[in-house]
């Protein structure tokens, strides 16, 4: 090393990161869309109430109209699109 040279800064020891788990109170409630897929409604739907629109209508993404009318009907179509993995049906 000459005059010039500036001596090099010591390196920081790179920061470990660890994986923290839920604790069982605040654990995800299981999902209603479970089941869905691109021909066949969640096993929670029934002709009493569908699980998207939340009434006796069927809202699943392919198959009927959907006839939808709350916020949360809303945010329900939106999940059953990205579990089908189709986002090209927009409301």
């Amino acid at each position: 090393m000459s005059m010039i040279e500036a001596p090099e800064p010591p390196r920081r020891p790179r920061r470990k990161y660890k994986r923290r788990k839920l604790p069982a109170a605040i654990a995800r409630p299981a999902n209603e869309l479970t089941g869905i897929t691109v021909k066949l409604c969640p096993p929670a739907c029934s002709a009493e109430r569908c699980v998207i629109s939340g009434i006796g209508v069927c809202s699943h993404p392919h198959k009927g109209s959907p006839y939808i009318k709350t916020q949360e009907a809303i945010a329900r179509f939106n999940a059953a699109k990205k579990m089908l993995g189709k986002r090209k049906v927009d409301v």
